[in-house]
């Protein structure tokens, strides 16, 4: 019995020993994984805080003291500072400094803390002049940007692009300024590089409406405008916006100058241009128009007075449109919806964009034809049916704006409201043809409709015809001469050529 306690309480001992040992094993192995974290998490992390645009002998504060450090046992900090200019190193956490230069640098800090050594490096744009450059939004300005500021520049990009609507303001444009506000004000240069006339104009409206208090000199500023574009026809894109600012000048030149307006004073741009070959023109208050051009005086007189470029350019696109229909219509022989519907969808197509328009048509059509389907069944009237059928349209028009807004549409909503109730009058043309030909027959001169006003729009929607006419307004006469002359046509249309063609065969051979 005796042996038998001895060997129990040696298995005991064996089993407890055993215990002890894994759990010592355990502490040791989380003991090793503490001090391996400890070591990771140990490490020097430099960290400098400072403006990324210094001004040119402004005294700034270079802090280093947020940077992340050993523990205390490990010794005591030292931070280095090498500024980039060929100065002496200075030292400490934080180090006031002074740029004489102007330029572009790259501040180095390094941090040593016993055994341990980290640096990190910051660039810093010492300027003596601030820039806006206004730009299409697909322009890479990022090198742009880096190109200024080694010329002591700093320059800040604002993207202009048109909205969906061809007529109505860029309204996110309108905002970027109104936050950069400060900045514009106190900006020494502004430049554009946009493929767009309305970007000038644009940027004169809205400091046009800026509180008396808010406005700067124009005069105060350097202004340049780059584009690809012929420079006479730029001049007349650019003189209402000019005629609004009135600053001393406006230099009208090419992309590739834009190094050459950066290290160069404005006085002596010219000189330096004609040098290199660069093409260049100066906008100055000796520019007017003619008095032989009495619409574009006009243009010029609108547009100085708050009228947008754009809706200016809706009224000269009617003579173009109307004849593209009537072209259309007595030279090829396709049928509308008369002349004043295709007109109304190709205006609309432009104060509207070309989907969202597109889209209101097709709602314009079907709820049409679900409301004619729903009146065959009831007697009414032709006048309180057609009634009926604008109100419900209107109604639709609900679903419309509220497709818009869930989707974020760049449009005008409140502009949109008139151009779509406009496009439903479209409907009653179509009830009618519906009456009198049938469903096909109405299908038909509505596509027929469609193509003229899409052919229509395709045309004042052109870049180069847009620019063109804006430049030169007296450019409408074209289309008058021609609408007079499509009034003494008498020959036979394309679409009867082919009509008659059978006919036209047998004269031959009778012949």
């Amino acid at each position: 019995m005796r042996k038998i306690n001895i060997a129990f309480s040696l298995l005991l001992i064996s089993i407890f020993s055993f215990a002890y040992a894994q759990e010592a094993e355990s502490d040791i192995a989380e003991e090793n994984v503490s001090a391996e974290l400890a070591t990771v998490k140990a490490e020097l992390q430099p960290v400098i805080e400072v403006d990324s645009f210094i001004p040119v002998g402004g005294k700034v504060l270079f802090d280093g003291s947020k940077s992340g450090l050993l523990s205390p046992s490990s010794g005591v900090p030292v931070y280095s500072w090498d500024f980039g200019d060929g100065s002496r190193m200075k030292w400490g956490a934080q180090v006031g400094y002074e740029f004489w230069a102007p330029g572009r640098y790259t501040v180095k800090m390094q941090v040593r803390q016993g055994m341990e050594r980290a640096s990190v490096d910051r660039d810093v744009t010492v300027f003596t002049k601030k820039a806006v450059l206004i730009a299409d939004p697909d322009l890479d300005t990022s090198g742009l940007v880096e190109r200024a500021s080694k010329y002591g520049i700093w320059m800040d990009v604002i993207p202009f692009s048109r909205s969906v609507s061809e007529v109505s303001a860029d309204e996110q444009f309108v905002r970027k300024l109104q936050e950069r506000r400060t900045f514009v004000s106190e900006a020494d240069m502004i430049l554009f590089h946009t493929d767009s006339y309305a970007s000038v104009q644009a940027f004169a409206n809205w400091w046009k409406i800026l509180p008396e208090d808010d406005k700067f000199d124009p005069k105060s500023k350097s202004w340049g405008e780059m584009s690809f574009s012929s420079l006479s026809q730029l001049r007349k894109l650019t003189q209402p916006g000019f005629d609004i600012l009135q600053p001393e000048s406006i230099l009208l030149t090419r992309p590739e100058a834009i190094d050459i307006l950066f290290s160069t004073e404005f006085v002596g741009v010219t000189d330096e241009l004609k040098s290199r070959g660069i093409e260049y023109d100066v906008l100055d208050n000796r520019a007017s128009s003619s008095w032989w051009l009495p619409v574009s005086r006009a243009m010029t007189y609108f547009v100085s007075h708050g009228v947008s470029q754009g809706v200016l350019y809706l009224l000269l696109a009617v003579p173009f449109i109307s004849f593209v229909i009537a072209f259309a219509r007595q030279v090829i022989g396709l049928r509308t919806f008369g002349v004043f519907a295709p007109l109304m969808l190709a205006l609309s197509f432009l104060l509207l964009g070309l989907e969202f328009g597109f889209s209101v048509f097709a709602v314009v059509m079907v709820v049409s034809y679900l409301i004619r389907l729903l009146f065959d069944r009831v007697e009414l009237l032709y006048i309180p049916k057609i009634a009926l059928l604008l109100s419900a349209l209107a109604l639709s028009f609900f679903l419309v704006l509220g497709l818009a807004v869930h989707f974020e549409i760049d449009l005008n909503l409140a502009l949109a409201v008139f151009p779509m109730l406009v496009m439903s009058t479209v409907s009653e043309k179509f009830l009618s043809a519906q009456s009198e030909g049938g469903l096909r027959s109405a299908v038909r001169i509505a596509g027929e409709t469609v193509v003229v006003a899409l052919v229509a729009f395709g045309l004042v929607h052109w870049e180069w015809l847009n620019n063109l006419i804006i430049a030169v307004p007296e450019m409408i006469f074209l289309p008058i001469i021609g609408l007079i002359w499509l009034g003494s046509w008498t020959g036979l249309r394309l679409t009867e050529y082919f009509r008659f063609a059978s006919l036209f065969r047998d004269d031959s051979r009778e012949e």
